[in-house]
């Protein structure tokens, strides 16, 4: 449709292979472990943001102490945290105006357009802090961060994972 009215009419099975073919590039260019789009859809609809001139706010989000846990609790628990931000994400943003998408790692990025962006992403910050502490060990919650080693086999203390947001 165009402005409320009928454009064209299509016949059901291109409709089919045109959504066929939308869900295989989806997939290709999703991140394997979030499902959330990757780089190529990133820069892509970033592009057309530009495009178009529209105003948008791209943040890039990334879990602070993230290698000490991951290096502590093993890949398994590793990869629940970032399932979980990339959860927490795509719950808190608007999905008619905001895009979340995986970069890779730890690292993601928001193009949000929605207006009360600042907001979302303080909430984030908060239901991040939340809801990680159920994914460390109630020893480290006590101690308030992960005992470890530095590169020469030295004693170091890591804070818990905390979550940053840089914005333009």
């Amino acid at each position: 449709t165009e402005q409320g009215r009928y454009a064209g009419v299509a016949d059901t099975q291109d409709l089919m292979v045109q959504i066929s073919e939308m869900q295989m590039r989806s997939a290709r260019y999703a991140n394997p472990l979030t499902q959330l789009p990757g780089n190529v859809p990133v820069n892509e609809h970033m592009d057309r943001l530009i495009e178009n001139n529209v105003p948008f706010v791209a943040c890039y989000v990334d879990i602070d102490h993230f290698k000490p846990y991951n290096d502590a609790y093993g890949y398994r628990r590793g990869n629940e945290i970032i399932q979980l931000l990339g959860s927490i994400l795509t719950e808190t943003c608007d999905e008619r105006l905001d895009f979340v998408g995986h970069i890779g790692g730890d690292d993601f990025v928001l193009l949000m357009q929605s207006g009360d962006w600042h907001e979302r992403c303080s909430l984030l910050l908060e239901r991040f802090s939340a809801e990680t502490l159920r994914h460390v060990d109630a020893e480290d919650l006590r101690r308030g961060g992960l005992r470890g080693e530095d590169r020469r086999g030295s004693p170091i203390f890591h804070p818990l994972p905390t979550l940053s947001i840089g914005s333009i």
